[in-house]
């Protein structure tokens, strides 16, 4: 089932019907909904050129100006992705990525996945659509519903680590000296996030 398959129309005419004036919908992030010119930003199903899932929700709420919110949600992305960019991802003591049963995986928070390709879909978002507020989906690494009890060892976050703490390796287990370097982690990737909103 795909979101995009809804009559969206009806959708903001539903919203409206309970004095609704502002909605806030899922528009990118581990699926477009709509027809994105990103590269590996996977399309939900239902979405075409000629389907534009969240262009005509949005004309339709400002026609009864309703403020629409964007929301995305990054944590899982498509096998292909994970295919030509496995540095973008979440990546164990042994080089292997985790995969759900679809063969999607979790982007790892200090990749280009959170630091290029997120603020591509943002931006693009912010310049089609002009959203009215934005929502972001929990974003990082090790957070409940991952299942990764031990630290992300790709390049990028022992890079980063050995950076932020004087030249240490990074730890394969957690403790709390990794909590507060992923915690941190996801603060500067908030603020280009940040960036892209305000700069668009």
């Amino acid at each position: 089932f795909s979101d995009a398959l809804i009559d969206p129309a009806a959708f903001v005419r539903g919203a409206a019907a309970l004095s609704m004036n502002a909605i806030c919908v899922t528009f990118g992030g581990s699926y477009a909904f709509y027809p994105s010119a990103v590269e590996f930003h996977e399309w939900a199903p239902g979405i075409s050129k000629q389907h534009d899932f969240i262009g005509k929700l949005v004309f339709e709420a400002r026609k009864r100006q309703m403020r629409v919110g964007a929301r995305f949600d990054f944590m899982k992305q498509s096998s292909a992705t994970v295919k030509v960019h496995p540095e973008w991802f979440f990546t164990h003591s042994d080089g292997s990525h985790s995969v759900d049963v679809s063969g999607r995986a979790v982007p790892c928070i200090n990749g280009d996945f959170y630091h290029v390709q997120a603020v591509k879909i943002i931006e693009e978002v912010m310049v089609r659509y002009k959203p009215d507020s934005v929502f972001f989906n929990n974003f990082g690494n090790n957070l409940a519903g991952q299942n990764e009890p031990d630290s992300c060892q790709c390049v990028s976050c022992r890079r980063a680590f050995h950076v932020a703490t004087g030249g240490k390796e990074l730890p394969l287990h957690m403790s709390e000296e990794v909590r507060i370097f992923v915690r941190q982690s996801s603060h500067r990737t908030a603020s280009l996030f940040r960036q892209a909103i305000f700069n668009a």
